[in-house]
C-alpha cells in the first residue's frame, strides 16, 4: 500500500510539472511585431525596445534617404524610417531558430509560409495585418559549422 501511495504521489507531481511546463507562455522576442504594424516613429520605437538606439544615422537606399536606428545589443536589429515613420525592420543576427515556427516569437500566430525553400528562405506575403512581407533568409556562404547565418526582414504595408 505504501508503494502504491508513493507511486501515485510521483505520478501526480510529474503530471503537474508536465502540465505547467507545456502551458508556460512562450517567451516573446524583444519586440512584438503587432506593436510596429502601425508605422511608429523613432521615439515610439525607443519605447517599444525599452532602450535608446546604439546608433542612429541616415543612409541612401537607391537614391532615397532613410533614417536608421540600430540596436546592436538586441541581435543587431535595424529599424528603417521614411518621413519619420517605420518602413522596414531587419534583424541581422537573430537569436531565434531558423524555422517558420519562430514567427511566433514575435507575437504573431503561426501560419504556413507562402513560399519556402528551407535551404534559402521562408516568406510570408500579405498574411499578417500591417506587413507586406516577412522573410527569414539565409546569407553568406555555407560554412562547416552548424550555425545558420540568416536575417529576418519585416516590410510594413504602405
Amino acid at each position: 500500500m505504501r508503494k502504491l501511495r508513493l507511486l501515485f504521489g510521483i505520478t501526480i507531481i510529474f503530471s503537474i510539472s508536465l502540465f505547467t511546463h507545456c502551458n508556460h507562455k512562450q517567451k516573446e522576442y524583444f519586440f512584438n511585431a503587432k506593436q510596429i504594424e502601425n508605422h511608429p516613429d523613432p521615439n515610439q520605437i525607443k519605447i517599444i525596445m525599452q532602450a535608446e538606439p546604439d546608433s542612429s544615422f541616415e543612409r541612401l537606399f537607391y537614391g532615397k534617404k532613410r533614417f536608421i536606428q540600430m540596436y546592436y545589443l538586441q541581435d543587431s536589429t535595424e529599424f528603417r524610417f521614411k518621413n519619420g515613420q517605420l518602413l522596414e525592420v531587419i534583424v541581422h543576427k537573430p537569436s531565434v531558430e531558423y524555422d517558420p515556427g519562430s514567427i511566433t516569437k514575435f507575437g504573431l500566430k503561426y501560419k504556413m509560409p507562402d513560399e519556402q525553400d528551407s535551404t534559402a528562405f521562408f516568406r510570408w506575403k500579405n498574411q499578417y495585418a500591417g506587413f507586406d512581407v516577412i522573410n527569414f533568409y539565409k546569407v553568406g556562404s555555407k560554412k562547416s559549422d552548424r550555425k545558420i547565418n540568416y536575417k529576418i526582414f519585416f516590410k510594413l504595408s504602405q
